[in-house]
Formats: C-alpha cells, sequence, structure tokens
C-alpha cells in the first residue's frame, strides 16, 4: 500500500535537509582532525571501547544524566523530551512495520501512521501499541509543558540568567513547543472517526466531536503537525539547538 499525502513533504525536506547537513558537518569535522586523531576514532569504532562510549551517549543524549544532578526537574525536562521522542520514534517504527506487514517503510510512515492507518484497531497488537505510543506522547507533553513553565519562571529550573537567543533560536524552539500538542491533536481528531487511537487520543477525539466537527479538522491538523516539524528540522542546524544532534558525535 502506497502512504503518500502532499502534507507529509514540509516533514521530508526537513527531515532530509538536517541529515545532510548533519552529515556533512560530520564528515567536515572528520576531515579537520589530526590524523593521529582520526585513526584512533577509527580504531575505537571498530573496538569493545565503542560499548562504553554508546553507554555516555544513552546516558546524557537522552537520559541527561548530569542535567539531572544539577537540577531533577530540569533534567527530567530535557530527558522527557529527547528520551521520549526517541522511543516515539523506534516503538512507532516497529509499529508501522508489523501493521503494514512491509521490511522497508517510508520515512514519515511512524509519524504518521494513524492517518494512513485507519483500521489499527482490529489488529492483534492494536492494544499494546495504542497504550504505549499514548502513554509516550503523554510523557512528551509533560515534558513540553515544563518547558512552557520554565520560560514563565526559570528559577524553578535553577536558571537565573535566561538563555539569549538569536532569530534561528526562536523560530526553532518555538516549533519545538507546538509539534508535539499538534500531533496529539491530529491523532485524537482522526481516532474520533476511526477509534484507532489509544486511551488519550481515543478519549480526546471523542470529547473535541462532540463539540467540534473532527472529520473536518483532521486533515488540517495533519498539515500543522507536519509543517512545525519540517520547520524544527530546517532551522536546527542554524540554532543553539544543533546540540542535541551533534553531542553523540562530540561524545
Amino acid at each position: 500500500m502506497s502512504r503518500f499525502d502532499p502534507f507529509v513533504l514540509p516533514f521530508a525536506i526537513g527531515l532530509y535537509t538536517v541529515l545532510i547537513i548533519f552529515i556533512a558537518k560530520g564528515f567536515d569535522w572528520i576531515k579537520h582532525l589530526p590524523a593521529d586523531d582520526r585513526r584512533k576514532l577509527g580504531r575505537g569504532i571498530i573496538s569493545l571501547k565503542i560499548f562504553p562510549v554508546l553507554g555516555e551517549i544513552f546516558s546524557e543524549s537522552l537520559l541527561h544524566r548530569r542535567i539531572f544532578r544539577k537540577n531533577p526537574l530540569l533534567g527530567y525536562m530535557h530527558m522527557s523530551l529527547a528520551f521520549g521522542w526517541f522511543l516515539l520514534v523506534v516503538i512507532g517504527t516497529i509499529e508501522s512495520k508489523i501493521f503494514s506487514r512491509d521490511i522497508v517503510n517510508n520515512p514519515w510512515d511512524p509519524i504518521f501512521l494513524k492517518f494512513f492507518e485507519h483500521h489499527t484497531a482490529q489488529h492483534r497488537y492494536h492494544g499494546i501499541f495504542g497504550f504505549t505510543m499514548d502513554f509516550l506522547l503523554a510523557f512528551v507533553l509533560t515534558g513540553v509543558m515544563l518547558a512552557w513553565i520554565k520560560r514563565i519562571s526559570s528559577r524553578l529550573f535553577g536558571i537565573r540568567k535566561p538563555t539569549r537567543q538569536i532569530f534561528f533560536d526562536k523560530i526553532a524552539l518555538g516549533t519545538l513547543w507546538v509539534i508535539f500538542p499538534l500531533r496529539l491533536i491530529a491523532e485524537s481528531l482522526t481516532a474520533a472517526e476511526y477509534q484507532n487511537g489509544g486511551f488519550l487520543t481515543n478519549n480526546l477525539g471523542g470529547f473535541i466531536d462532540r463539540f467540534l466537527p473532527a472529520a473536518e479538522m483532521e486533515y488540517t491538523f495533519w498539515w500543522l503537525y507536519s509543517f512545525s516539524v519540517g520547520v524544527f528540522f530546517v532551522t536546527l542546524p542554524y540554532s543553539r539547538y544543533m546540540h542535541i544532534p551533534t553531542e553523540t558525535i562530540l561524545i
């Protein structure tokens, strides 16, 4: 089954843009390393030393252990956004492969699965995936909520002087703040019609459908969700938040 709709284009363009820039920067950094350091890097990757490094990447890039030690609330905010998003992608990829029975999927399939697969509720594993994906989405949304609160009262998070932001920082951060609320609304509106969500999206979709035409609003919110992710990806390399993917290479 071909899964394509024009609304996936903002996401796809943004994803390929950030990947190309990320790979190009990575090769450029490695190219400018001293020859001895490049040899050490090569030997480290193909040796057992890679496992402690992967553990450090998991600990610092996803769980943000050091930030937790500094301030648990700030650490939870970073962890819920990074680790929660990571799990949404991983579990969503597994879900899309199981439901579609395709080994190779489009990169947007896990992101927009609920739009393309209306009848997942009939699948034997729907209950497990429906609950897990909604739980992870709620987990990420708690981090988004804390990020909003942090902008109002940064002292709660142990930050006395807020960071100065350039134009691209503000765009990247603003889109990051709305990505997951828009995903919640888009999946809930689809779930209102097909009941293909979990405990969160099915109930929220049913509630919205009591007062508003969910079926007519659904497509608009999938566009908004895709556009927000695409803009975040495109602005990411030019903002201070590029440290999110690049810190894995630095580690």
